[in-house]
């Protein structure tokens, strides 16, 4: 099945070229300054996590471009860091593009979800707590169908920069091949999807601990335990941690979804 073989791909393909996660543990230190800041200053951690995020609309693309190119030659056999400059600058352009549509859609998709749950809100109220089961039918009829189209959208799409580095093809046509291949292995990808939701769990539960420990805070309702405010010694050990881990978590699974994608690689059309 392609979802283990392209696991077992993947599995050698980092062991062999361990510089695909030094590379992304490197990408990893960007985030260090806004996980630092909080121990500081809420607003300093806020501006901080303001001006990263901007950046990385820039950055994000390039590196993904390139990280894909450095997987995909490292699983034929040995990567290199001149790989990652090269198919960065020359799919950056394309990918730049996806991205920006794919943050504008899922933008929309945010509103939609806002506006809907103040809608929601305020027919509670003008129902005073009770709406009718129609009411209630409609509203979550209409979400449930956001969340279908947003998740075929990404299902479908998901491998639009596999698609332009490997296949070398422009934007529209990386999007295009993306959808060709997941639509002739529905099945397949089905099961890499779930695989890849698990582990990213792992890892989104590993950053939540992270960041909660890196930001003491006081006795609450939901935390009714105070933690100690971290030593610097602790503070660097965190964050040397978070670092480690970014940068096994993101290698490899962007080395399984090159190998994955190589799996259900269909010829392009044209």
């Amino acid at each position: 099945m392609a979802v283990i073989s392209a696991f077992r791909t993947a599995g050698g393909t980092v062991l062999r070229n361990p510089v695909i996660l030094l590379v992304t543990a490197l990408f990893g230190l960007i985030r260090l300054p806004q996980l630092l800041a909080q121990t500081i200053s809420p607003v300093i951690a806020g501006l901080l996590s303001l001006v990263i995020s901007f950046l990385m609309i820039f950055v994000t693309p390039f590196f993904q471009a390139g990280l894909i190119g450095m997987v995909n030659e490292g699983i034929e056999g040995k990567t290199r860091l001149g790989t990652l400059i090269s198919e960065g600058k020359d799919h950056y352009v394309s990918v730049f593009g996806v991205y920006l549509l794919i943050m504008a859609v899922s933008f929309v998709v945010g509103i939609m979800f806002v506006f809907a749950a103040f809608v929601g809100f305020g027919t509670v109220l003008a129902t005073n707590g009770e709406p009718s089961l129609a009411v209630l039918g409609v509203f979550g009829f209409l979400a449930l169908l956001v969340f279908a189209v947003f998740f075929l959208m990404f299902f479908f799409l998901q491998f639009y920069v596999q698609a332009i580095v490997i296949e070398n093809v422009g934007a529209i046509d990386g999007l295009k091949h993306s959808y060709r291949c997941v639509r002739s292995h529905l099945l397949s990808t089905f099961g890499y999807v779930i695989l890849a939701t698990v582990v990213g769990s792992i890892f989104g539960v590993v950053g939540a601990v992270t960041s909660i420990l890196t930001n003491p805070s006081s006795p609450s309702a939901e935390m009714p335990i105070a933690l100690p405010e971290p030593s610097l010694g602790i503070l660097l050990a965190l964050a040397a941690l978070f670092v480690v881990i970014s940068g096994l978590f993101g290698g490899f699974m962007t080395t399984y979804s090159v190998a994955f994608y190589r799996e259900i690689r269909v010829p392009v059309s044209g």
